[in-house]
């Protein structure tokens, strides 16, 4: 079932009706539950504090002001916050779990109609802030309580860090953070979802953060496990870690414009140590990271300070640069030793148009750090010889890696991936999947005994024969209409294009689709809440369909028209005027 991110709140505004407007200031005001009929602004830092417990439900909207007027206490002054976030705090709870139908959608002010597209543009970042969840987990920095970067240092209820790695600060399922980030000053921005030492008990499943001016997910040292993220067109990273993260990832997907974008992942191991223990050893699996461009400078992966990590059947495509990995002088602990010492393995990953070369032999690339002296104050390249050669030996250590893990350079054959549906005309173009072949092929199976990981039979975030086709539904990449409509059938050809016109309407809509079975389709439409105003079998000719749906009776809006055969689902949206 097809839904527009329509809540109750845009709906009744939409119609002209009055919904109930709740403006929250400073805090939650202890254990509070924000239901679907009302409109929640955050008007500055917004915290759930020690003890509280916040619970969303499905379908509701929260909009960060863009312009704060509210403000944190400083001593015996109160000064205005310099964005709107929401931070569950130390010891805080939050349950939001939003549906694919009713996700829970995180946007700014400006964007006052989700039924719209234009009152804000796909690409306008840096109108709110984010989302900031702190934990009592554990990280590898002294001291073991850290100030969570983006909010001010005298805020004491921006502290994480502990030891409970188990530490359980709620849920998060189904969520939308959208067009936030805002930039606090240079290199200080709020990232989309910040997670601060938070522990394993915590659930993060189905997450997007869209148009986002800093990175999409950022985490600090902890535990925490995460199913199902999105980072799409983000201005910096797509996915950053620092002091020591050690949780587990499975369908991570990242997508980054052609015009802007920072790394697919900076991954850092230490901050103060570097060399602090225990060291970043996540294991991310079955990600599909899509980058810039192979003609842009950006790398599909940094690896540095002391990072390790797994990496298993994921696909890194389109991006300027290959996975770069770090050493240094006179350092005792560096990423390079992770990787002799077994802590940093690419296991059956699939690299595709990652340099400018084609190949793979710049899939890995080598950074020394340190190299250097200085001559009146002047940087001089005096030891060129040995940052040269330190260069060529992290280099290949991670060709070594490559070649250990049964990585292949090979195209991965996505339905649709090209510059345009980069772009912001947003023209339905984009379907990362992946046709069958090298992407259903020399799997690494024993991951998959981790009780954490569902075991697949493909590499990448989507399944190559359309089921487990999890981006649609509740993201903001289906709402501006970045996501193709067309099906990857089950002999992993694209097995029809559904039409529907004219579109926009206000009567008898025309439905085509070729290359069908010689069976009956089964046609559903659907408004934008989820309710079917029709429901038909139409036969098919010579594998023809050509049938009508009849919107007359239908008030102006947003409608879904759904084809079924054997299970294979397209859907394509329908304006009523």
């Amino acid at each position: 079932m097809k839904n527009l991110y329509v809540t109750l709140v845009a709906l009744l505004v939409t119609l002209g009706a009055t919904a109930q407007v709740d403006t929250i200031r400073n805090n939650t005001g202890g254990n509070a539950t924000w239901t679907s009929g009302t409109a929640y602004y955050l008007d500055g830092y917004v915290f759930v504090e020690d003890g509280d417990t916040l619970t969303i439900e499905a379908g509701t909207v929260i909009r960060g002001l863009q312009n704060p007027t509210s403000g944190s206490q400083q001593g015996n002054d109160t000064t205005v916050d310099d964005a709107s976030a929401l931070i569950v705090a130390r010891g805080g709870y939050i349950i939001a779990e939003g549906t694919a139908a009713n996700p829970i959608i995180f946007t700014s002010d400006k964007d006052a109609d989700l039924n719209s597209i234009t009152d804000v543009t796909p690409f306008e970042q840096n109108l709110w802030g984010g989302i900031i969840v702190l934990g009592s987990a554990g990280t590898n920095t002294d001291p073991i309580e850290q100030q969570i970067e983006g909010i001010p240092s005298f805020e004491t209820r921006a502290v994480y860090g502990g030891t409970q790695n188990d530490d359980n600060s709620g849920i998060l399922k189904y969520i939308s953070i959208r067009h936030g980030g805002s930039l606090l000053g240079q290199d200080n921005e709020i990232n989309g979802l910040t997670l601060g030492g938070v522990g394993s008990g915590t659930l993060i499943d189905f997450v997007e953060v869209f148009s986002n001016q800093d990175d999409g997910f950022e985490w600090f040292g902890g535990t925490v496990n995460n199913y199902h993220l999105i980072s799409a067109f983000c201005g910096d990273d797509a996915y950053d870690w620092d002091q020591g993260f050690r949780g587990k990832g499975q369908f991570w997907f990242a997508i980054q414009r052609v015009d802007a974008g920072g790394e697919g992942g900076e991954f850092d191991g230490g901050t103060s140590p570097e060399d602090g223990t225990p060291f970043a050893t996540p294991q991310i699996v079955n990600a599909t990271f899509i980058g810039r461009g192979p003609d842009k400078g950006n790398r599909t992966l940094r690896i540095r300070d002391n990072s390790g990590g797994f990496f298993h059947n994921n696909i890194f495509a389109d991006f300027g640069r290959g996975v770069e990995i770090e050493i240094r002088d006179g350092a005792t602990e560096f990423t390079v030793k992770r990787a002799r010492e077994g802590q940093l393995a690419f296991k059956n990953n699939i690299f595709w148009n990652v340099n400018a070369t084609g190949t793979s032999d710049d899939a890995f690339i080598g950074a020394a750090v340190n190299f250097k002296t200085r001559v009146n104050g002047v940087d001089v390249p005096a030891q060129i010889a040995d940052s040269t050669a330190a260069v060529a030996e992290a280099k290949a250590v991670g060709d070594s890696i490559y070649a250990a893990g049964n990585n292949a350079y090979a195209n991965p054959n996505f339905v649709s991936v090209d510059s345009v549906s980069r772009l912001p005309d947003a023209n339905q173009s984009l379907d990362p999947r992946s046709f069958a072949g090298i992407a259903t092929t020399d799997l690494d199976a024993g991951v998959y005994d981790s009780t954490f990981f569902t075991a697949v039979g493909y590499k990448g975030a989507f399944d190559t024969n359309g089921s487990n086709y999890w981006l649609t539904d509740w993201t903001a990449l289906d709402l501006y209409g970045f996501l193709s409509p067309t099906t990857v059938a089950n002999d992993n050809r694209i097995d029809f294009e559904l039409n529907a016109f004219p579109n926009p309407t206000n009567g008898l809509v025309k439905v085509t689709a070729n290359n069908l079975k010689a069976a009956n389709v089964t046609v559903i439409a659907y408004d934008a809440t989820g309710r079917r105003i029709v429901l038909k079998e139409v036969p098919t000719i010579a594998g023809t369909l050509n049938a009508e749906v009849d919107f007359t009776a239908q008030a102006p809006g947003m409608y879904y028209i759904t084809l079924e055969q054997d299970g294979i689902l397209g859907t394509m949206k329908v304006e009523v005027e």
